[in-house]
């Protein structure tokens, strides 16, 4: 074998081991963006739970107002009204980013739908009704439509909030 020969021998098999060595490359980027987005998915979900502890929590502290909102709007003081729309205004906004969560396939249906459901169910109160009428367009017009398809929808099941949580019912009322 000559030297010509030779060197064209050598230049095949490093070609082949370059290929060899760009899919492996390939294959272990594939993996490492793979882990990247389930660790990116992983921090918005955890994200979204951590931010729902506030609307978790307001009815526990805001409870009277809540009852007495939630029944009659009107009945409530521009203090009351400013102090109970930011709660609802902060709920909305967190079942606004669940619902961004769910469009890009982060969080799951059943997931999204009963964080929606207690969005909605506020929403079907006379109070809740009042209050989405007026501050709905602080919102895209993808979720407006969604929140409003869920509420107009007769086959869709969401529960009234004073059956959801009777504690919050206006009869309830001291």
């Amino acid at each position: 074998m000559d030297h010509q020969a030779l060197a064209q021998l050598l230049g095949n098999y490093g070609e082949f081991l370059g290929a060899i060595g760009v899919v492996v490359t390939l294959i272990y980027l594939a993996r490492q963006i793979r882990q990247s987005n389930l660790a990116a998915e992983t921090a918005a979900i955890q994200a979204f739970f951590h931010s729902t502890e506030s609307i978790a929590l307001a009815p526990l502290s805001n409870g009277g107002l809540m009852r007495k909102g939630l029944a009659n709007w009107q009945s409530l003081s521009s203090d009351e009204q400013v102090d109970l729309s930011s709660i609802f205004t902060d709920w909305a906004s967190k079942i606004h980013m669940g619902y961004r969560l769910y469009l890009r396939r982060v969080l799951d249906a059943q997931t999204y739908d009963g964080w929606e459901g207690s969005l909605v169910s506020i929403l079907k109160t006379p109070g809740g009704d009042e209050w989405w009428s007026n501050a709905q367009l602080l919102w895209p017009t993808d979720f407006r439509n969604q929140i409003d398809r869920v509420l107009s929808d007769e086959d869709t099941e969401i529960l009234p909030w004073d059956e959801v949580m009777p504690w919050y019912s206006s009869s309830n009322i001291q």
